[in-house]
């Protein structure tokens, strides 16, 4: 089976849920390579619990190939 990777743009209170289910392999087929937040602070921190790499441009998320 092919893994979807996803990079998820904002870590809000629905958006780190998801990101929640998606690193922790709860999504058949899918896991979360890439997290994005404004607050790059929170955002780090919570990309380092995700075990997933961060940045705090969208445009990042987008352009990324992977």
């Amino acid at each position: 089976m092919t893994i979807l990777r996803f990079g998820l743009i904002g870590l809000g209170a629905h958006g780190a849920r998801y990101a929640r289910h998606l690193a922790a392999g709860e999504v058949p087929g899918a896991t979360l390579s890439l997290a994005c937040r404004r607050d790059r602070e929170h955002g780090e921190a919570q990309a380092r619990e995700l075990g997933v790499a961060f940045t705090a441009d969208y445009r990042k998320v987008l352009e990324d190939p992977a």
